[in-house]
């Protein structure tokens, strides 16, 4: 703090020497004039003192004949005196300084953090039609009439949080685990829960809604497992009316799938050379401008690769830069045995696997049936898996007045 006001007021930095130079500071010491990181230097002392106190002590000088010779200028009025001749640039160095400022009082970039279902589309839309865009001043933003808002245009929605985090908008959410996949989101007042693959319920928790199917049930593709009609009866056990509302379980289906693949004995694959040219392409939207020398390989494969500034400046300012590479190849012919090519089927079979276990699906049971034929190795695999399951879907046999159609 102290070297910043310093700064401002402009100091030197000095060499003194003479017949007395401790006088000098004594006597500077008692008129109260500041010195500061004193050092002896050959005959006399170095220190650093104010450039205003500097002609103070000049009457200090002839008393105590002694000299002191500047060796640094130092502070703003040094450097706005040495660059007094150039206008341009200081007037320049103000705007730059000015517009870094007044950038930073608005929105640039949102960032989104807890979405499951709804894209940051929706949300993007959603920002849109509150008038909140890039380059929206931040001191303009209701973050609390924004969360209640959201909340209450969707209902997926259960909890949302914006949060002003300098030229960046952050939004949190949390929203419901029913996922929608047949109906849209702003519409889930009054649903079922329909099974999208036949099989055996194995699991079955309801927590609104009506259960029409219980664990052991065979069901099929499309069926209702859990109806968003709630039926109230009379005494008489007849149906008095019929209550919509938004089916929730957790449901878990056990189901067959079949997996098939073959391979080749005699395959031909790419071998790359190592030659390969490279070109700059520039551009913006889809119109793409490359700069190259003719390409001379018979065989290559291209590989581009584009750089944006950032995703959020895309959508406004769409230009990209980048780079092509051509890469030679050769055709080259090989031969696998019986045990080289079942190694590669079983490979793929294993990445088929690891997509199911991202997807939230256990395998049970497998059962694999492997044919050698001339040209070739052919493998059929029927698993058995279990996967949480559970498609929402709108009410659709039901009047406006309750009745059943």
């Amino acid at each position: 703090m102290f070297s910043f006001f310093r700064y401002l007021k402009g100091y030197v930095f000095v060499y003194l020497y003479g017949f007395s130079p401790e006088r000098f500071l004594n006597l500077c010491n008692n008129n109260h004039i500041k010195i500061w990181k004193v050092e002896p230097y050959e005959q006399g002392y170095q220190f650093y003192i104010y450039a205003s106190d500097l002609f103070r002590t000049k009457e200090f000088l002839n008393k105590t004949k002694t000299k002191v010779v500047i060796r640094k200028k130092l502070g703003l009025p040094f450097f706005l005196y040495r660059y007094r001749k150039r206008k341009i640039y200081l007037l320049c160095l103000f705007l730059c300084m000015f517009s870094l400022f007044l950038t930073t009082r608005f929105i640039w970039s949102f960032e989104l953090i807890g979405n499951r279902t709804l894209t940051k589309d929706i949300y993007m839309d959603f920002l849109k039609s509150e008038h909140i865009t890039y380059g929206t001043p931040a001191h303009k933003i209701d973050t609390s009439y924004l969360e209640k808002k959201l909340r209450n245009q969707y209902d997926y929605i259960t909890w949302a949080s914006f949060q002003v985090n300098g030229t960046r908008l952050e939004l949190s959410v949390k929203e419901n685990t029913i996922i929608s996949q047949n109906s849209n989101s702003n519409d889930l007042r009054s649903c079922d829960i329909c099974a999208s693959v036949s099989g055996v319920v194995t699991k079955m928790v309801t927590r609104a809604g009506t259960p029409l199917v219980g664990v052991g049930s065979v069901v099929s593709a499309g069926d209702v497992l859990i109806s968003g009609l709630i039926p109230v009866y009379n005494d008489d056990e007849t149906i008095k009316s019929i209550h919509q509302t938004q089916a929730d379980g957790d449901i878990i289906i056990e189901s067959n799938l079949e997996y098939k693949d073959e391979q080749l004995y005699h395959i031909n694959h790419k071998l790359y050379t190592g030659r390969e040219y490279k070109s700059i392409i520039f551009g913006f939207k889809d119109h793409k401008l490359s700069v190259h020398f003719p390409v001379q390989f018979d065989n290559y494969d291209i590989l581009t690769q584009n750089k944006i500034l950032s995703r959020e400046t895309y959508q406004y300012i769409p230009v990209f830069l980048g780079y092509e590479r051509c890469m030679e190849y050769t055709m080259t012919e090989e031969m696998l045995n019986k045990d080289m090519a079942l190694c590669r089927v079983n490979d793929r079979f294993l990445d088929f696997c690891k997509t199911l276990n991202q997807k939230g699906i256990q395998i049970i049971k497998k059962d694999v049936k492997i044919n050698y034929k001339n040209d070739r190795v052919e493998v059929l695999i029927r698993l058995t898996v279990r996967q949480s399951d559970g498609i929402v879907t709108p009410i659709s046999n039901v009047t406006e007045s309750g009745e059943v159609i």
